[in-house]
């Protein structure tokens, strides 16, 4: 975390302005409770990259007049979404699936989405789609999963850019090449909300956690560095973790002369033959909901140092057990071909679906 200590007259942090920003924030997480996201980009040799979102939420239901509300408040929803996308982040393809659980009577689900093309890929329950774009699911007490096209934004995007030797080059440029290399991650939260503040009306980020890591074999890369973060080398190889809070800065209205709330992740090395393999970012938002709001009073003088914590505690889970060590390694490496399996499912899907559509 960046602060500014050139002197000890700093502005004094407006404290009401930020309680109240920390608490409309941290409401939008019930909102969006339980968010996640986990995103595989690939290097510079042009390959897919997926980012996931998942989201949990009530779901809608209508259902027969022989159900009861303790089985409404069952009803919740899980959903994934993959964007394959190319070496800088730009999304060619999204692909969502749903899972709505806690399916246990037969009757109708009302599922609101704006999916196309749906399709059920584990049961055999059909849909209707009614006037306002809701899908109802005739129901046999089994969850249901299914897929479809998604079009709607995703609440952080990412976007991976290269210098070399000071110089910004694409992904295509800096393949094989030598130098001084810097690797950053920007993220942009584009999921805002209208919040009361101090009897204002004002719009605020919701909150994101990112996570950003990636394997930087020790024949391309040396001496590695990374902003908001930990790097820990094995002896064939480099392990890269750092995070950021984008749109915090803007929504607490926190000058960067206090402090700069980071919304990147830059790596520096030494490299011969650039090569990237997969990189991963995670996104968290539940982790938001367990703040004690009678308190925020009490800690908005903390808050500098809790957001030094969170960064401490970046560089523990980095520093973490070897099983995670060898768990965040595994992940990395095989995540290249889980991408690939996600997008020849959806194109084995959609060859299906093309052909029920022309019998």
């Amino acid at each position: 975390m960046k602060k500014n200590n050139k002197n000890n007259n700093h502005k004094i942090l407006n404290k009401n302005y930020i309680k109240g920003a920390i608490s409309g924030a941290l409401a939008l997480t019930i909102l969006c409770s339980g968010v996640g996201v986990a995103a595989y980009s690939a290097g510079a040799d042009n390959t897919a990259q997926a980012l996931g979102v998942q989201t949990e939420s009530t779901v809608e239901a209508v259902k027969k007049a022989s159900t009861t509300k303790e089985a409404l408040k069952k009803l919740s929803k899980n959903e994934t979404v993959y964007v394959i996308a190319d070496a800088s982040g730009a999304a060619k393809k999204i692909i969502v699936s749903d899972w709505l659980k806690g399916v246990d009577t037969k009757g109708k689900v009302k599922d609101v989405s704006n999916l196309k093309d749906v399709k059920n890929v584990k049961g055999d329950e059909t849909y209707t789609v009614n006037e306002d774009n809701a899908y109802e699911w005739a129901a046999n007490g089994d969850d249901i999963y299914y897929q479809g096209t998604g079009t709607t934004e995703l609440p952080v995007k990412l976007k991976l850019s290269y210098k070399l030797n000071g110089k910004t080059v694409s992904a295509d440029e800096i393949a094989g090449k030598s130098g001084k290399v810097t690797i950053r991650i920007d993220y942009e939260n584009t999921q805002k909300e209208k919040v009361k503040i101090n009897g204002k009306t004002e719009e605020v980020n919701v909150p994101f956690l990112m996570l950003s890591g990636m394997i930087l074999d020790d024949d391309n890369f040396k001496n590695v560095e990374v902003s908001n973060g930990k790097a820990i080398n094995d002896g064939t190889r480099t392990i890269v973790a750092g995070f950021a809070l984008p749109g915090m800065q803007d929504s607490l209205d926190i000058d960067k002369d206090e402090m700069e709330i980071p919304d990147y992740v830059e790596i520096t090395a030494d490299t011969t033959d650039f090569e990237l393999s997969t990189t991963m970012t995670v996104a968290m938002n539940d982790i938001f909901n367990d703040v004690d709001f009678s308190k925020v009073d009490d800690k908005v003088d903390e808050l500098k140092d809790s957001l030094d914590e969170l960064e401490d505690a970046a560089e523990q889970l980095v520093d973490g057990s070897s099983q995670l060590y060898d768990g965040i390694g595994t992940l990395l490496d095989k995540s290249g071909t889980l991408i690939e399996g996600i997008d020849k499912l959806y194109d084995g899907a959609e060859q299906v679906n093309n052909g029920d559509k022309k019998t």
